[in-house]
């Protein structure tokens, strides 16, 4: 969601619908399609990273932490399947994450706790503030290819 912006109310109205609302539609729907199209073949693994995915890009007012199981989840499901894509696209994901971490680290510290700015380096903070909407974009642009990797490796066992 920070890709519409950040610190926004969840309340602020798209097409006369809450963003908070379209969370729960855009959950619901991509659940109804793991469901429709292959949760019966998925591992519980894959069910796992794609839950804790799911729940941390598509619901809003989110915390960092609920992406944590993810990443465990998607390195034993990428070893099983054996992808590098998956690999390289769970990588990318968790630097974009550290960068989200060090970004609100930094943010809450300057802010409200008043620490000085010499504990942290200003040109990446900087850096991230002024690229946070095209990372965040970039990262569920990532959740999106690794969920159709996933459900696309479904479809391959069925051929089977």
């Amino acid at each position: 969601w920070g890709g519409v912006g950040f610190w926004i109310p969840d309340g602020f109205k798209f097409l006369n619908i809450s963003f908070k609302h379209w969370g729960y539609f855009l959950y619901g729907i991509f659940w109804l399609l793991v469901f429709l199209f292959g949760r019966k073949k998925m591992s519980p693994y894959t069910l796992a990273a794609l839950a804790a995915l799911s729940f941390f890009f598509l619901p809003t007012r989110v915390h960092e932490r609920y992406l944590y199981p993810a990443f465990a989840f998607l390195i034993i499901v990428a070893s099983q399947i054996k992808s590098k894509i998956l690999i390289s696209l769970v990588i990318l994901l968790s630097l974009i994450h550290f960068l989200n971490l060090y970004y609100v680290y930094v943010y809450y510290n300057e802010i409200y706790l008043n620490l000085p700015k010499v504990l942290y380096n200003s040109q990446i903070y900087n850096f991230l503030k002024d690229y946070g909407k095209e990372f965040s974009i970039l990262s569920t642009a990532i959740f999106v290819l690794i969920s159709l990797i996933l459900i696309k490796h479904i479809y391959e066992i069925r051929k089977d």
